[in-house]
């Protein structure tokens, strides 16, 4: 299928017991899926749990004389979540990231993004979020450095964004395991 999107409810609580509704969505780009994503919702709506694995590249037209990523170029990553004002999220995104810095040469880095949210405003000192290195190539910061992976919130939904520290020739792959938690606050 191009695009198919799976919706199944069990209904609501009844008599203590409870029961889960389950989202399933594959989603497609131009020509291969890009994002996957599955939600598990309790039909009191109290508590949330979305897991998205999204992919992303930018590749070069003409074999690396116009860079796949410019320096100081982005490319994003926007898990299909809207943040709503009156919900608390928990954010943990897995990072892989692979860079084709010339021909048949290539660097791999892994990262942890984590962050949480009151709305639509991320919770924490500095940026609102943290960016831990869980193994790298020796190398790859001179391309992608860890200040270059940042996140945000924009238009309601967390993106996951990746600037270029000099010219990617070749090609930039990203693979993202986002795992939001939600629960409703009392203001």
């Amino acid at each position: 299928m191009s695009n198919s999107r799976i919706f199944t409810t069990d209904g609501k609580s009844t008599s203590g017991t409870k029961y889960f509704g389950m989202t399933v969505k594959d989603r497609q780009s131009t020509t291969t899926p890009n994002m996957t994503q599955l939600t598990v919702i309790p039909a009191s709506d109290t508590i949330q749990n979305h897991k998205f694995l999204l992919g992303g590249n930018e590749t070069t037209a003409d074999s690396g004389t116009t860079p796949a990523l410019a320096a100081a170029a982005t490319t994003t990553l926007t898990p299909d979540l809207t943040l709503l004002s009156t919900r608390c999220y928990q954010f943990s995104a897995y990072i892989t990231m692979v860079l084709q810095t010339a021909d048949g040469t290539f660097l791999s880095g892994h990262y942890l993004l984590t962050t949480a949210a009151r709305g639509t405003s991320m919770i924490g000192s500095g940026a609102g979020y943290r960016l831990d290195t869980i193994s790298s190539e020796s190398g790859i910061d001179a391309f992608v450095d860890e200040t270059a992976i940042t996140l945000g919130v924009s238009g309601n939904k967390f993106v996951i964004t990746v600037t270029a520290t000099v010219d990617i020739d070749f090609s930039i792959d990203l693979l993202a395991d986002i795992t939001i938690n939600s629960a409703i606050f009392t203001p």
